[in-house]
Order: structure tokens, then sequence, then C-alpha cells
């Protein structure tokens, strides 16, 4: 009995380390976003105060919302920012929303993938973020500014051998930054008018 325990125990383990390798087959990049940096940002904080929020979204992964907080906080040309859950009725106020762009008919071949263990290959270049940053002043929206970013992803468990490729892709956080940096760098003209 004890002999056949150890192996129940054995042979699930063994699953999981196979269902990890094949959980990792898949090749994630960020496409088609605006590439903006820190380069285009003067370091200058001439205007006093931004109170902002970022919306919650469900698949939204944290790291990436820390971002774009990170950079409204240290990088916009305010010099005081504060994260608030609802609009104030006096000052300017940024709400970024994020938006996730729904899957094609590649999302059915991702479960049919999955389900034999990703031994049918899928490849998916629709799904990904909305990502809009509304301005207001004093409760008041003046200007929108509204940028993509696309997931492309293949799901193989032939793709094994190639995950490093993974590291050599611009990851979500990176799309996020990129995207944030392009906003600051749209918005100055917004930001002299209030």
């Amino acid at each position: 009995m004890r002999a056949l325990l150890q192996s129940g125990a054995a042979m699930r383990l063994v699953s999981l380390v196979c269902l990890s390798a094949f959980l990792t087959s898949c090749i994630i990049g960020y496409a088609d976003f605006p590439e903006g940096t820190a380069n285009g940002l003067s370091g200058d904080k001439p205007y006093e105060k931004l109170y902002y929020q970022v919306q919650d979204d469900p698949i939204f992964v944290t790291r990436s919302k820390n971002t774009l907080r990170r950079i409204l906080r240290e990088e916009s040309p305010f010099k005081d920012t504060e994260e608030v859950d609802q609009m104030p009725s006096k000052g300017v106020y940024c709400l970024v929303e994020v938006k996730w762009k729904a899957f094609g008919a590649s999302a059915l071949f991702g479960y049919l993938s999955y389900a034999f263990l990703f031994l049918i290959p899928v490849y998916s270049g629709q799904e990904g973020y909305e990502v809009t940053y509304r301005v207001f002043a004093d409760g008041k929206e003046k200007e929108s500014f509204r940028y993509r970013i696309t997931r492309k992803m293949g799901m193989w468990a032939g793709l094994l051998p190639f995950v490093w490729i993974n590291l050599l892709t611009t990851d979500e956080p990176e799309a996020f930054e990129a995207v944030s940096y392009q906003f600051l760098q749209d918005a100055q003209p917004t930001f002299r008018k209030l």
C-alpha cells in the first residue's frame, strides 16, 4: 500500500512538471504601441497638482497598473500628484481607462491547444489593450488620448526550446511604460492650456 501511495505522489509530481513545461511553451510579445520614452520629457515640473485614477480591470496585470501609476507619479510635469478614487470638483484630473481587446477566433483554438497539452499550434495577434487617458480640468473633460497595445502570442509544445525568445520581446509592463511616456509627451499642449 505504501509503495502505491508513493508512486501516486511521484506520478502527480511528474504530471505537474510536464504541465509546467507545456504551459511555458508560449512565446508572447507586445507590439503596435507608440514607442514613447523619457527622452522626450523635459524633467521640469511647471504645474502644481495632478489628481489621477487608474481604473481596475480584472484582466489587467498588477505590475502593469503599478507602471502606469509610477510614470504619472514620478514623470509627469506636475510638482505634486495624488491618486484618488473619484474626480475632484477642482483641479487637473487624469482618468486612465484600460480595456481588454477581446480575442478573435484564435481563442477557441487556444482552449483546444490547452486541452491537448499544446500539441495543436495556435497563434494570436488580435488581443491586447486599449489605454485611454482622459484629462479633466475643474470637472470638465478637456481632451482624451487613446493608445492600442497588441499582444502577439504563439502556443505550441514545439516552441518549448525557443521560450528564451520571451527574454528578447517587449513584456506587458514595458509596453504600458512606453504608452505612458507617449501620453505625457502628447498631453504637453493640453497641460499648458489648463
